[in-house]
Parts: structure tokens; sequence; C-alpha cells
């Protein structure tokens, strides 16, 4: 009989051990299936939404308590929550969530309710933690809105290059989960640039702005427009705003996923070393070129207010230039957001930047130069990991910049086809400066470069060449070669024979040339004649062979 009793008792204890220890054994039951659909994200993205993380669980009965781990290859950068000192974000976890369930999402409390979904706990840069989950039998959760660090990869991620999560189960009780290595996004360079063949606009010639000094937005033939072409990499690259969805597993095509994002998709265009004097214009809104994909509907609206990386500010409702007003030189940018767009087409959105002025050629304005340009998706930033203020989506700086528009001043170019200082002969020459005329041409004033081809005596090299003093409107400079004239900064070019060809800094220079064997003395032999104009396009090239130049005087 006390060997009854002392069986029972022990089996008494097991028992009760096997009670206390149901979620443990349940636990050990437990078994789950992870899997992922990922999306295709941009490789320029800092804070791109990954693809919802899915796990099956079966077996056992009851629940089991566990923590939710994820940990990523890359750097999370959801931003909800994280100023306040906390580290809760935005990335929010469901327990057999569905659409008529989900509540707001809060932060985590001492254990889940099963259907309402909460915001995870940054560990790091990399991991993500909700603890005391509760998951049910046949449960399934669901992770959502995990932003990542896509441009950690590059511009042009290798072919392959994905953005995994590690996906664990882990705490008092454990649950082994298959397949938890998981595939969330696949980075994809997302936006090309084409542009239009660069314009070269003459100082002289005033382009692109009315009688009241306002900017007239050029047509895409006007010769002071060129164009950007933008063209998203895949076809949900351009994406609205969107509003926050509360419902588990539904796809994003927009910037917001379960909390709303701080802007649709913006593009930037940047202008460096713009001259002092040009006013630069684009239009209001723009929208995606049918000619490129049929039923595409993209439009891209102008921003006002940004910061200088695209972020912040409103959607313009009238258009202004993008130079503001006192604009004196330097670097400017434009900044344009996705307010439509159609989702699996890939969309190519133009946008014709003008260039004005008013030609000032008495103050040299506007100022000789090129303006080179650059576009990127923006917001732009450095910040590459969770951060209070950081903007969602945000990118880094990518693409190079490009000339585009080169303002010279106004050319002419003469060519005095034979001069001489050999054999007892000398060339005496003259070059005016015409633009002070009663035809109302601007007046213009500019140095000349003397640039001589051919020897001096002996077969010695040409001289170099030689760049004068200012000659003012109405005036003309004037030399030998034997002498130079000091007056006008010309050096003499003793013993040389061949052509000379002068390019002043003003439109409207005509020369005489004439050559003697008698300056100062008798003359035997004596000839002038007029100097030859050569014709140069507005980049200040002769025409393209083949052409002709149409030389006159």
């Amino acid at each position: 009989m006390a060997a009854f009793k002392n069986r029972f008792l022990v089996l008494a204890v097991v028992l009760l051990a096997m009670i206390s220890a149901t979620g443990t054994a349940n636990a050990q039951l437990f078994t789950c299936t992870a899997f992922s659909v990922p999306p295709q994200v941009r490789s320029e993205g800092v804070s791109e939404l990954t693809g919802d993380i899915i796990a099956q669980c079966t077996g056992g009965t009851g629940t089991v308590t566990t923590n939710v781990n994820l940990t990523l290859n890359t750097n999370m950068t959801n931003n909800r929550d994280f100023s306040s000192g906390s580290t809760i974000t935005d990335a929010v976890l469901w327990v057999n969530g569905s659409a008529a369930s989900p509540a707001a999402a809060t932060a985590p409390p001492t254990a889940f309710a099963i259907g309402t979904p909460r915001y995870g706990t940054r560990i790091s840069d990399t991991q993500l933690q909700w603890a005391d989950v509760l998951i049910p039998i046949n449960g399934t959760v669901r992770i959502s809105n995990v932003r990542a660090n896509a441009s950690q990869f590059g511009e042009s991620p290798a072919f392959g290059t994905q953005i995994v999560g590690l996906l664990n189960f882990t705490g008092a009780s454990s649950v082994p989960i298959t397949n938890n290595v998981l595939n969330i996004a696949t980075p994809t360079n997302g936006l090309s640039r084409t542009y239009s063949d660069a314009i070269g606009l003459l100082q002289c010639e005033e382009l692109g702005v009315d009688s009241d000094g306002n900017i007239v937005v050029g047509t895409a033939t006007a010769t002071n427009v060129f164009r950007i072409r933008l063209t998203e990499g895949f076809g949900s690259s351009f994406k609205t705003l969107g509003t926050a969805s509360t419902v588990p597993g539904v796809v994003s095509q927009a910037e917001s996923g379960f909390s709303v994002a701080t802007q649709a998709t913006r593009l930037i265009i940047r202008f460096y070393n713009v001259p002092a004097g040009i006013r630069l214009g684009s239009p209001l809104s723009t929208t995606a070129d049918t000619s490129f994909v049929t039923g595409a509907t993209a439009v891209a609206t102008k921003v006002v207010n940004a910061d200088a990386n695209g972020a912040g500010g409103t959607l313009a409702t009238s258009n202004s230039d993008i130079t503001p007003s006192g604009f004196a030189g330097g670097n400017v940018s434009v900044v344009y957001e996705v307010t439509a767009a159609s989702t699996g087409l890939v969309e190519r959105i133009p946008v014709f930047i003008t260039v004005a002025f008013k030609a000032d050629t008495a103050n040299d304005k506007p100022t000789p130069g090129t303006i080179a340009v650059r576009a990127d998706f923006a917001p732009l930033s450095t910040t590459s990991s969770s951060n209070a203020s950081a903007p969602e989506p945000r990118f880094v700086e990518e693409a190079s910049s490009s000339d585009r528009a080169t303002v010279s001043r106004c050319r002419s170019t003469l060519l005095f086809p034979f001069v001489t200082n050999q054999v007892g002969f000398d060339t005496g020459w003259v070059i005016s400066n015409t633009t002070k005329d009663p035809l109302k041409t601007k007046a213009q004033a500019g140095t000349c470069t003397i640039n001589y081809f051919g020897s001096t005596t002996g077969g010695g090299a040409a001289p170099p060449a030689d760049t004068t003093t200012v000659v003012t409107a109405g005036t003309q400079i004037f030399a030998t070669v034997s002498g130079g004239n000091s007056a006008f900064s010309i050096d003499a070019a003793l013993g040389f024979q061949g052509y000379i060809i002068t390019q002043c800094e003003f439109q409207f220079a005509h020369g005489f040339a004439f050559i003697t064997d008698g300056f100062g003395g008798v003359q035997a032999i004596a000839e002038g004649y007029l100097a030859l104009v050569i014709p140069t396009a507005t980049d200040n090239t002769r025409p393209a062979a083949g052409t002709g130049e149409g030389l006159n005087n």
C-alpha cells in the first residue's frame, strides 16, 4: 500500500509539472512557415517600403507567447515616434489580422491582443522586435510597413541583389520557422534621365522676356528651351502620396503604407553656375509622354517653398520663375511632385526649361558661362537610418551633371586672308566696332584677340595671340604688322607673313587691311582690302563642314 501511495504522489507531481508547463509544451508542438512577395524598390531610396512578411503557424493547442524578431541586411528606416526618445517605429505586426479587426497601432503592451496591429521596437539599426506576441493555434503572423535603406546596395545593384529579412521567434517560447530567411524587396534603379541637345545663347540677343520683364515659357522647339526627360526604372517608380491603409496584405502602389508618407515621389532638377542676368522658367505641371507609352497618366506638379534638398513646401497653384526675384547668379533648383501615376506602365515625364534674359551688353549681362543640370529623386537625404525628422520617402543623390546651356558674348570673327612684313613689305590693319549706329543696335564693347597663322622670316613660328584693350562702340583699333600698337596692347609681329583671324567680343566688327612696300616712304606697290566676316553659330563655332561659310565683308 505504501508503495502505491508513493507511486501516486510521483504521478501527481508529474501531472502538475505538465500542467504548469503547458505553454512550453505547446510551443514545442508549434511550427511556422514564413514567406514574402518582394516588390521592386528604388535603389536610390533610403526609406523604401518592403513586402509583407507572413508566418503561418500550426500545431499545438491554446496559444504561445513569444518574441518576434526581424533582422535585415540593410538599415531599417522607419521613423514613427522615434523623436520622443522611445524606440517605437511604424512597422506593424498583426496576429490573425483582417480588414475588419485592426485598430490604430499603438506602442507594444505587455502582451499582444490578437487581431490588433502593434508597432515594433527598434533594437538596432537593422533589427526590430515585437515582445510577448500571443499566437493562437493555426495563427497567422504578419509584419507590414517595414522601410529599408535600398541605397546601401548602390545605384545599380548587381543582378539578384535582394533586401533580406531574418525572422525568429524567441524567448520563453521558441517556435521553429521554416524558410525564415526571406527576400522582402528587390532594389532596382528607379530613374533615368535623357536631355535634348544643349543650346547656345548670345548675350546680345534678348530671348524669352516680355515687355514687362516676365518670362515667356517657350515651346519645345524654341531656340532658348531645352528638355529633360525623366523615365521610371520600373512601373511603380513614380508614386502618388496615397492614404494610410489599415488593411493587412494590401500592397501599396503609393508612397504611404500603414502610415502616411511625408510626400509623394518628388523630382528635383538643380541648375549650377547660372549666370547673373539669366532667368529660368518651367511649366506649372507636366504630363507623361504618351508617345513613349500608350495610356500613360503620370502628372508632376511644381512645388513651392521646398528646401534645397526638395523637402517641405506645398504644391503650387500658380506658376513662377525658377530663379527668384533679384537672383544674382549661382545655383538654383526646381522641385516637382508626382500627383498622378499609372501602375504597371513605365512612364516618362518631360520637363521643358526656358532660358530667358534681357540683353545688357553695356554691363556684360548676362554673364557668359555654361549652365550645368542634374536631376534626382527627392527629397535628398544623407540620413541612412531611423531619424525623428527625416522625410519618408527620401533618396540619395545619384545623377551626374550635364552641361545644357551656354551664354556667350556676341562675337565677330574677321579673316585678314593675307598680311606680310617680309621682303620690304608691311601691312597695316584697322578694326571698327560699328554697334553704334542709327539702327537701334545695342551698343557693345569688348576686346579683340589677334590670332596669327603663318611663319616669320626664315621659317620661324608665328607670333602668339594678342588680346587688345576694350574697343567701345563707335571706335577703332589699328596697328601695323611690323610695329603693332602699344596704345591698344598689340605687339609687333616682325617678319610675319600669313593670315590673321581676329575674334572680337562684340557684334558687327569690320576690318580693312593695307599692304605696301613704302610705309613712311615712296610706295612702288600698295593694295587694300576689306576683311572677311566668318559666320559663326550661337556657340561661336564655324558652320559645319559642307554647309559653306558664306564669307562677306
